[in-house]
């Protein structure tokens, strides 16, 4: 770009573009950062921002969500125990690693998806919602790392000959349609 695009103050789209971008970068890279390894100082150093980001974007929920942290994390609406407790228990770390911190709404995700394959696998007339909370909701976590370490054992290595697919979907669609 020639010097007499610039001496007219007009603004560099380009640049402008990359600074924002830049900006957006280090919140987001220092809140997975802190979320990762358990850091809650991070975290809280990037409420504020967020406050704002959310409410850039129209997710006004959000915005009024963590403003709301923000006051009980930055002000004297609480005292210096619960504060901490607060952002200590926005964390969760389920394999007990350094780097293996994860927001309490993730896992809880993650054990919802799993309780819903479950339900979806075990569903019969006397075995409902009711039941798999009684039976699997406290175990989900452990149960799902059975499987999968019973799969991995038992898994069946074929050849890339064509197969019958198997018609179990279709079945347990069938059966639960009916």
């Amino acid at each position: 770009p020639s010097k007499e695009k610039y001496a007219n103050n007009t603004v560099d789209e380009e640049f402008l573009s990359h600074a924002r971008y830049l900006q957006q970068m280090i919140v987001y890279k220092t809140l997975k950062y802190g979320i990762k390894n358990g850091d809650i100082g991070l975290i809280d150093r990037v409420i504020g921002v967020c406050c704002f980001y959310f409410e850039g974007t129209g997710q006004s929920d959000y915005a009024f969500e963590m403003l709301y942290l923000k006051r009980l994390t930055s002000t004297k609406a609480c005292d210096k125990e619960l504060r901490l407790a607060i952002l200590s228990n926005s964390l969760v770390n389920p394999h007990g690693r350094r780097d293996t911190w994860q927001e309490v709404d993730r896992s809880l995700e993650y054990l919802n998806l799993e309780l819903k394959r479950e339900l979806w696998a075990r569903r019969t007339s006397t075995f409902g919602l009711d039941a798999l909370f009684r039976t699997t909701s406290l175990t989900a976590e452990y149960t799902v790392r059975l499987r999968k370490v019973i799969e991995k054992a038992f898994a069946w290595n074929g050849n890339s000959s064509h197969t019958v697919p198997s018609p179990v979907d279709d079945i347990h669609t069938l059966a639960f349609e009916l």
